[in-house]
């Protein structure tokens, strides 16, 4: 392994991984999706060595499992991830036909809601998040209620997310470093003193060091939020940069879907944060 250069090391190991990994399903159909209606069934007790009135729906995607399934909160549509291409699919109920909506994870990631929560999200959310993935139109992010911290105007690819996880990322291969980045962050249950204490190890890690903006999500039971404001306004008062607060993002019931890496505009005046380009589909 580079030890002078070991995220090249690390890079090396996760693609043999991930090779070994795709070996493995080169002969594997791929999942089923079944349906079991107990209104159907004979009532009797079904033991594990029972053959059940199982009606088989179909292949999501060939050489790929089922990874995770939800249902729409209508309860006319399923929504699931396969592994390993991580493509994220919907089954019409009514229609039986499925559509595959591509990998969720390539050159842009997406921070949004987790399939287990799509049944208990907004309507909103579940929009935004189908747009996000599917949609040629350029996304367009604005808060619920805004609050700046710091005037200004600033471009960069987005980056960031919970920032618990982000810390404790620290001291691994993987330590984030966001230079030239627009820094989006939330977090659940975590009081201001905790937020202070991870900012603080972050920033005297270099994390911050360049950022071009910080944008801030839901800081969900996390205490009063001019407290974290606070925060936040003296941890970056050296810093000149835009930092605009109350975007939808994080762990509410309205969970707003963000491309991550994709370059966007923070604008305080405007009080938006703009991407550039869809996320998905070519212009």
């Amino acid at each position: 392994m580079n030890q002078s250069g070991g995220a090249i090391g690390y890079q090396y190991l996760d693609m043999i991984l991930w090779n070994d990994i795709k070996n493995y399903f080169d002969d594997y159909a791929g999942g089923h999706l079944y349906r079991y209606n107990p209104k159907e069934s004979n009532k009797r007790v079904k033991l594990a060595d029972m053959e059940g009135e199982l009606e088989d729906l179909g292949i999501p995607l060939a050489k790929n499992s089922v990874y995770a399934l939800t249902v729409s909160p209508a309860g006319d549509e399923i929504y699931g991830l396969t592994y390993p291409d991580g493509h994220f699919f919907i089954y019409d109920i009514s229609r039986g036909k499925f559509k595959d909506l591509g990998p969720i994870d390539h050159e842009i990631t997406f921070h949004g809601p987790v399939v287990t929560t799509l049944g208990t999200i907004t309507k909103k959310s579940q929009n935004a998040l189908y747009s996000a993935v599917t949609a040629a139109d350029k996304i367009r992010l604005v808060p619920k209620n805004e609050v700046v911290i710091q005037p200004g105007s600033a471009s960069g690819p987005l980056a960031g997310g919970n920032l618990t996880t982000l810390c404790h990322l620290l001291g691994t291969p993987y330590t984030p470093h966001f230079k030239d980045c627009i820094l989006m962050l939330e977090d659940i249950g975590e009081p201001a003193y905790r937020i202070d204490r991870m900012l603080s190890q972050m920033k005297l890690c270099g994390c911050f060091d360049g950022i071009s903006g910080l944008a801030l999500g839901a800081f969900k039971d996390c205490g009063n939020k001019s407290g974290i404001y606070k925060v936040v306004a003296d941890m970056f008062a050296d810093q000149k940069i835009p930092i605009l607060a109350g975007f939808e993002v994080g762990h509410g019931r309205t969970n707003m879907t963000f491309p991550i890496g994709l370059e966007a505009t923070l604008d305080t005046n405007r009080c938006l944060l703009s991407f550039h380009s869809a996320a998905t589909t070519p212009e």
